[in-house]
């Protein structure tokens, strides 16, 4: 097969070496894990997260204390399990010994707690430290996505994973 040079034509623009980027919106998104609600604010503008613990969320709800929902992501006790597994565990204290619990051991804790909000405060406050210090990937936004039923999509995270650290750092607990 032979190819015929002369038809090429160049477009007259140089190549940019600017990678592409994206001006990433503040986002809502709240957690509905077997009727017991998490929401959380990505604030990438100040580089922060804001965390509210709902009482209660009905589903034409747009906003709570005052912040809007975009997303929506409804799954049970399983995906806090895997999400666990995914960043590697969190620390606890048990009994006097640091513990690195794996998501069943975590799973198992929630549901054993005899204060459950308590236990979800403080595995929500581990879980977000943990992303502080290991980052998020695209597989991970990917897993939620395939284990939710949720309007979350790849492209609206696609460059999270590029921030979640930071914001995670930054941690505003409204309630």
């Amino acid at each position: 097969m032979e190819i015929n040079t002369k038809t090429k034509t160049q477009t007259g623009k140089e190549e940019t070496k600017i990678p592409y980027s994206a001006n990433l919106k503040n986002t809502g998104i709240l957690f509905d894990i077997s009727g017991s609600y998490i929401y959380f604010y990505l604030d990438f503008q100040n580089k922060n997260i804001s965390l509210v613990y709902p009482d209660y969320y009905n589903a034409n709800q747009i906003e709570i204390y005052g912040y809007p929902i975009e997303f929506t992501v409804k799954s049970d006790i399983g995906l806090v399990e895997d999400v666990v597994d995914i960043i590697g565990g969190l620390e606890f204290n048990i009994s006097g010994e640091e513990l690195n619990l794996t998501g069943s051991q975590i799973a198992e804790l929630l549901i054993d707690s005899p204060d459950i909000e308590v236990a979800k405060r403080d595995v929500t406050y581990k879980l977000i430290r943990k992303i502080s210090q290991t980052g998020f990937t695209h597989q991970n936004f990917l897993h939620i996505i395939e284990n939710s039923e949720t309007n979350l999509t790849v492209i609206d995270c696609y460059y999270w994973s590029d921030n979640i650290q930071q914001l995670c750092k930054n941690l505003k607990v409204i309630n």
